[in-house]
């Protein structure tokens, strides 16, 4: 048996910071708790912000119309513009490509009278081709050009360039 006094004083100082030290040292319980709680505070927060932002993302506030049918609601909202109709616009961007496969140009030229072009719009379309690959006739005609057309020549037109699936704007118009 040990009887030293600076010994004892030793272990219980010891033994007393080890208590004090497991006192803050949070139990598997405290843990749990916090945690609960801390999802439970952020969740509410993040419901009480997108309430608050709600009209920033849905529009306006709704107008209630009553009526027979019951109440409707009608909303503004705002749409964001789709990923697919920004390639849309990449691809059009640079304006309308006619492309007449391995026609020659007097048949293209042909084509575009019988479809009821002037033979002088026929020849201005001719003069805006452009190098395809190959023997293929591309043809990047110029807008106010192509507007110029009566919609009855373009309907006909349109109908001759969706037989090509290179001028796929014309063959799946929609």
């Amino acid at each position: 048996m040990n009887t030293h006094p600076t010994f004892e004083t030793k272990a219980s100082d010891e033994s007393a910071g080890k208590l004090l030290w497991m006192h803050w040292i949070p139990t598997t319980k405290r843990q749990l708790l916090f945690w609960i709680l801390s999802l439970v505070a952020a969740v509410s927060a993040t419901h009480f912000f997108d309430k608050t932002r709600e009209h920033d993302t849905r529009g306006s506030t709704p107008i209630i119309r009553s009526g027979a049918w019951g109440d409707l609601q009608e909303w503004d909202i705002r749409l964001e513009q789709p990923l697919e109709y920004a390639g849309f616009e990449k691809v059009t961007s640079t304006g309308p490509f006619w492309s007449f496969g391995t026609l020659s140009p007097q048949a293209v030229h042909d084509l575009l009278v019988n479809c009821g072009c002037s033979d002088a719009q026929a020849t201005r379309f001719l003069n805006s081709r452009i190098q395809g690959t190959g023997s293929v006739l591309i043809l990047k005609p110029d807008p106010d050009a192509v507007l110029s057309l009566s919609p009855e020549v373009r309907s006909k037109l349109y109908l001759a360039l969706s037989q090509n699936p290179a001028n796929r704007f014309q063959e799946t118009p929609y």
